[in-house]
């Protein structure tokens, strides 16, 4: 998807232009769109804030370059910000702030949080840097409030892509992110690692953590496969290979096996400074 690479600047993007750039959209309907004088891609006319009528021509060389920001960001994390506040059917507004939002909100303090809090950290230093082995007959309340934020989530996320509704699945993942990440302040793991006494406790909730990532790893996949893949090789678990007419979608809980070597690596999305 083509963006502007001068900051600051603003631009309404039409719905017609976003049904021609979707990754499963036939090669025919780019090319009908590109015939009437729409490049693929965000497109602005005029100046500041410019609107584009979704059913409107514009003139060939309207289209942004999308490399600058791909560079900067990545095709996944800008993939994510489209397809997160820009609804299919609708128009919709970019600008880089609302980009940055996005990438260090919901993506660095919220995703990239969550995995960094666990695996870097409390695995890292206090599980012998491995999942640990649990039973799921002990359960607390909070850890099955998580559960079952996670199987409402992954379902109703389902149903949303299925009716192409990408954003709506992605605020409803985003749902668990942030019970996860309560939930770990809830829990508070960094203490349960301070003595013996809390060992079980504290791989019940680290395990509840990992395993929610696991579900996660797969309910943003279809947008962004780079760093869900990237997020698995941490967790030390396979990447996704999607295989026509196998289901991989989480509905089990209680895949990740214990004992599984997990693999810290650099954060999934580093902060940019103001002067970068």
């Amino acid at each position: 998807v083509a963006l502007n690479h001068l900051v600051g600047r603003r631009f309404r993007v039409g719905a017609v232009v976003l049904e021609g750039v979707r990754l499963c959209e036939p090669c025919g309907h780019l090319e009908k769109l590109t015939q009437a004088g729409v490049k693929a891609g965000l497109v602005h006319r005029g100046g500041l804030n410019a609107r584009i009528v979704s059913g409107g021509l514009l003139r060939v060389g309207d289209a942004i370059a999308p490399e600058p920001l791909v560079e900067a960001f990545g095709a996944d994390v800008l993939r994510y910000y489209l397809m997160r506040d820009i609804g299919f059917g609708h128009d919709g507004d970019f600008s880089h702030a609302n980009l940055l939002a996005r990438y260090h909100g919901d993506l660095g303090n919220g995703l990239g949080n969550l995995l960094n809090r666990m695996v870097a950290s409390i695995v890292k230093k206090s599980l012998d840097g491995r999942v640990p082995h649990i039973h799921l007959d002990a359960l607390e309340q909070v850890d099955r409030d998580v559960i079952a934020t996670a199987t409402r989530t992954a379902d109703a996320a389902g149903k949303y892509l299925d009716a192409m509704l990408p954003n709506r699945a992605l605020e409803t993942a985003w749902e668990l992110v942030i019970a996860t990440n309560k939930y770990i302040d809830l829990t508070e793991p960094w203490n349960l690692a301070k003595s013996p006494d809390t060992a079980k406790r504290l791989a019940q909730v680290a395990y509840t953590v990992l395993e929610s990532l696991r579900w996660l790893s797969v309910m943003l996949w279809p947008v962004m496969p780079t760093k869900c893949n990237e997020l698995r090789q941490q967790l030390g678990i396979p990447a996704l290979m999607p295989t026509v007419g196998v289901d991989l979608w989480p509905s089990a809980w209680g895949g990740l096996t214990g004992g599984t070597v997990t693999q810290p690596g650099v954060p999934l999305f580093p902060r940019y400074d103001d002067d970068q």
